[in-house]
């Protein structure tokens, strides 16, 4: 069944309007280029005043993290349903697209909603976490006059996949479990290591990740840089 992902806005930084001009563009990015890979979903725009339904998710935005750092991150409501949160004031004033830190969001909401996905490689057990090596704002394509951010694709989590990679061109990612410029993955060795944010060897400003970010509840350390 494809979920209705409820798009509710409690900033005054940026106006409600250019949000809900960025829902059609966000949607077409969606079930175009994400849906045949992971997953689609309906996105719907809450006026003020309007309800959400209990069996709709939620991305919600803010002006101001909750977490330090953190642009955006996701996680389960109350009532087990993903919540995605996203921080418009922080991601303007770190000069990041806040139109990629929502794809971002709704994308890995969908590929893994309970946060609990993972894919086991070469002694590694990874978080299914899709948006994030290439996460770099470089590597997001321009859908519908808005910036959606690039995602991996199944053959990137699998040791045998071939090329392409990535669903929009990132050059810097010719192999499964390769970081692009500025990305990273969530990962922890087996069979009882912590996990861990591993980084690409060259930063990004998306990459300083405190532990309770976009990769809520699994992680405890930074790992060094990899290649």
């Amino acid at each position: 069944m494809t979920p209705t992902i409820a798009i509710s806005t409690h900033t005054a930084f940026v106006p409600i309007g250019l949000i809900e001009a960025w829902v059609p563009a966000a949607q077409l990015a969606l079930s175009r280029d994400f849906a045949p890979h992971w997953g689609d979903a309906r996105l719907r725009f809450v006026r003020p005043g309007e309800a959400i339904g209990p069996d709709e998710w939620q991305l919600v935005m803010f002006d101001r993290s909750d977490q330090a750092e953190a642009l955006g991150y996701h996680e389960t409501s109350p009532s087990g349903l993903p919540l995605g949160k996203v921080f418009l004031r922080d991601c303007i004033e770190s000069r990041e697209n806040w139109n990629c830190t929502a794809t971002h969001e709704i994308y890995e909401m969908l590929a893994d909603p309970d946060i609990d996905q993972t894919v086991t490689h070469d002694g590694w057990e990874y978080a299914k976490e899709v948006a994030d090596p290439p996460e770099d704002d470089r590597y997001a394509q321009r859908v519908g006059g808005h910036l959606a951010s690039n995602f991996v694709l199944p053959s990137w989590f699998d040791p045998n996949g071939v090329a392409p990679f990535t669903a929009y061109p990132c050059p810097e990612i010719t192999a499964p479990f390769m970081l692009a410029p500025g990305g990273y993955i969530g990962r922890r060795r087996l069979p009882d290591g912590e996990w861990q944010q591993a980084l690409a060897r060259e930063p990004g400003s998306r990459q300083v990740k405190p532990a309770y970010s976009r990769t809520l509840r699994r992680f405890a350390t930074l790992a060094p840089p990899v290649a």
